[in-house]
């Protein structure tokens, strides 16, 4: 613990109350202290216990003062962890307000896996560039090349931005990044005021007979409600305007029609100076400008701030789990097709995260007039998150997100990377119609039983393969083999074997149509299918909330959870005839299930004074089990935020031989220098640090579908 000037102390690690105001506070600033220190996650925790706070209150709260402060919050803005308000004030002086912000530290919580899958997507210069971008929260390429020690890379450097920008991985950052978004619609809100009341001025009688002025701007002999809604419905549309703002994207990508020099000539000037100007100044920028052999960037604009956007990423985390989702209830090749089928429309699928349903809540709370946006006056309409969903589940059904079995095979035909081959899935499904013809049927059977028993004899079938390939193995024709070992098998143009391909291929879609309890896919008409993410949405947490009930609680409860479901309001009594359980069990697992928010309790009164003593007890499901999924949700957090905190404090415990084994002289020879104690030592370590990292990614993987998808 350190002192300041005015007695605060300053902690010099987090205190408790980080820990016990939020879950999503702790596991965040646990996350925060590994990443920029004790302090920076402190100053995070402070702002996450108030709604905003000045310099000076943060000041006076956390103890740190002046520069110090300055940096943290810099540090801190510039990952995107926190975000600022400038008020003016009726002097005319700006004051500055500071609020948390979780987009940036659920990019740290996930950044290990956003760079596992770049890399096995793009590979490694890509998966560096955007662990960095991640790390500086966002960056300009120009700034990214400055600092590249070899600079023949330029060309490598920028591939690699244009193929991660082109498949959305990094955007533009925008100025609303940096401000909360219930603070952009307040300034929504006072601008589509201020319009209306202008537009309401200048509109005069001889409008109605014919003029330009737009007629829903006459104020004359209009309720007070339809101008609170059309000043609403401006500020919606200004908002949707400023959040979909494509100005820097068109930037980023304007200056490769400028840049068409191959080769740069080297010249005296200093590495990379005006390399990247800005291509507002088009006519000032010459394209013959030299600078140390390097080249231009041909492609994009190396004064645009990039950023990662989790948004993407998000997209394929819910792939990930809908086909393993799939695989699990299905089967592992139909969890391959189904693969097949989300990686051709993940990019242009939509977000998990909708920005309608948040600006719909805005819209609802906001006041016109008076107050700020968090001042409620009419409250949300459950109405408007109906024709929400209704309009997303329209969305996924919009041109280019539509596929069939043809689609399926020319994706198998062009590529090879979906792990399938045609031998995998030939002997999959089995065809009634095979014993139709007595004289054929045997053959057709047998060789049906060949495909089944090579499928069940992995060795027999491993053996066969490595005695044809000893035999056609020749010296000569090494690269011709690697060739034929990458083929899938899949022909496009083999129209003599693509029917039964096909065939197959559209009843694996079908077996993903027929579930019950999740529509993996939806067919519009025969052979034409779509993915129905609004409706998966809905669908996957309820069923992980069950699978954790059925697992935590057991197989009695689950079946009771299933029953109230079914039934919608129903008796104890009942509930126990239905179940098969005696009464007593069934209580005390309903009490359990009450106690985490799955059920609620609804009392019958039975006769007309509504008496207590006459009333019954029933029990029904919260509301699409809302309040079980944010205990839940919370209770995930916590743990994560606990297992990093444990393995924070046995590193601390073993300090002294971590910092030992991280010496120059000991690196690379810890069994000659270390004692058998602190080999037994160090491996305790290591196996703590495993155990952890495995419960903290399977803790995170529970809870992601829980904690970004939308719920009404």
């Amino acid at each position: 613990m350190s002192g300041s000037t005015s007695g605060t102390v300053v902690p010099s690690e987090l205190p408790m109350t980080a820990k016990t105001q939020s879950p999503s506070c702790f596991l965040h600033c646990v996350i925060l202290r590994a990443y920029v220190g004790e302090q920076a996650a402190y100053i995070y925790s402070c702002l996450h216990s108030q709604r905003k706070m000045s310099l000076q209150q943060l000041s006076q709260k956390s103890g740190i003062k002046g520069i110090n402060l300055k940096k943290i919050l810099v540090t801190l803005i510039q990952l995107g962890c926190v975000v600022y308000i400038t008020n003016n004030n009726v002097n005319g002086k700006s004051n500055i307000f500071y609020c948390h912000n979780e987009e940036g530290c659920w990019k740290l919580t996930y950044i290990d896996e956003i760079v596992r899958h770049v890399r096995e997507k793009f590979g490694q210069i890509h998966a560096s560039v955007i662990q960095n971008v991640i790390l500086r929260g966002h960056l300009t390429i120009g700034s990214y090349v400055n600092d590249l020690e070899i600079k023949s890379e330029v060309d490598q450097i920028e591939q690699a931005f244009f193929d991660l920008v082109e498949d959305q991985w990094l955007v533009h950052a925008k100025e609303l990044d940096f401000k909360p978004l219930s603070e952009t619609f307040r300034s929504c809100i006072h601008s589509a005021t201020r319009e209306f009341v202008n537009n309401n001025l200048q509109y005069t009688k001889g409008n109605d007979i014919g003029g330009d002025s737009n007629p829903k701007f006459k104020s004359a002999g209009m309720s007070q409600l339809k101008k609170t809604q059309i000043i609403k419905d401006l500020a919606k549309e200004k908002f949707m305007k400023l959040y979909y703002d494509t100005t820097g994207k068109d930037k980023l990508n304007r200056a490769g029609k400028m840049n068409q020099i191959n080769e740069i000539k080297p010249s005296g000037e200093s590495a990379l100076s005006s390399l990247f100007d800005d291509d507002d100044d088009v006519d000032e920028y010459d394209v013959n400008e030299q600078s140390n052999g390097t080249k231009l960037l041909r492609r994009l604009n190396g004064n645009v701030p990039l950023t990662v956007s989790f948004d993407r990423f998000l997209k394929y985390e819910r792939d990930v789990q809908l086909v393993s989702l799939s695989k699990h209830r299905i089967g592992n090749v139909t969890a391959k097709i189904y693969n097949i089928v989300l990686k051709r429309i993940e990019k242009n699928s939509r977000e998990v995260r909708t920005i309608e349903g948040l600006v719909d809540r805005l819209v609802a709370d906001a006041s016109v007039g008076a107050g700020s946006a968090g001042s409620s006056t009419s409250g949300y309409d459950p109405s408007t998150g109906h024709e929400l969903m209704k309009r997303l589940e329209l969305r996924d059904q919009q041109k280019g997100l539509n596929f069939g079995a043809v689609d399926i095979l020319k994706e198998l035909s062009l590529s090879n990377k979906y792990s399938l081959t045609k031998d995998d899935l030939l002997g999959t499904i089995y065809d009634d119609n095979d014993d139709e013809d007595d004289d054929n049927g045997g053959e057709k059977m047998s060789k049906k039983r060949k495909l089944e028993s090579r499928f069940d004899n992995e060795s027999y079938k491993k053996t066969k393969l490595s005695k044809i390939a000893a035999d056609i193995k020749t010296f000569d024709d090494e690269d011709d083999e690697e060739i034929q070992e990458e083929d899938n098998g899949f022909d496009l143009n083999n129209n003599s074997e693509n029917g039964e391909v096909l065939q197959l291929i559209l009843q694996h879609l079908k077996l993903l149509t027929i579930d019950k309890k999740i529509s993996f896919l939806i067919e519009t008409s025969p052979g034409n299918f779509y993915v129905p993410f609004t409706m998966l949405q809905s669908q996957i947490p309820n069923f992980q909330v069950k699978q954790i009930v059925k697992t935590i609680f057991g197989t009695s409860s689950l079946r009771i959870l299933n029953c109230i479901e079914e039934k919608r309001l129903i008796e104890e009594k009942n509930i126990a005839k239905s179940v098969l359980m005696k009464e007593g069990d069934v209580r005390k697992i309903i009490a359990t299930l009450t106690k985490f928010g799955l059920v609620e309790i609804q009392e019958i009164p039975r006769t007309a004074d509504r008496s207590a003593m006459r009333g019954i007890f029933a029990f029904k499901i919260n509301k699409n089990y809302q309040r079980g999924k944010k205990i839940l949700s919370k209770c995930l957090m916590f743990n994560m935020g606990e297992v990093l905190d444990q393995m924070e404090q046995v590193k601390m415990e073993n300090k002294i031989l971590l910092d030992k084994i991280s010496r120059e002289d000991v690196r690379g020879r810890e069994v000659e220098l270390l004692l058998g104690s602190e080999l037994n030592q160090l491996k305790t370590v290591i196996e703590s640090e495993k155990i952890g990292l495995a419960k903290f990614i399977r803790l995170r993987s529970m809870g992601e579908m829980i904690w970004f998808a939308d719920r009404e």
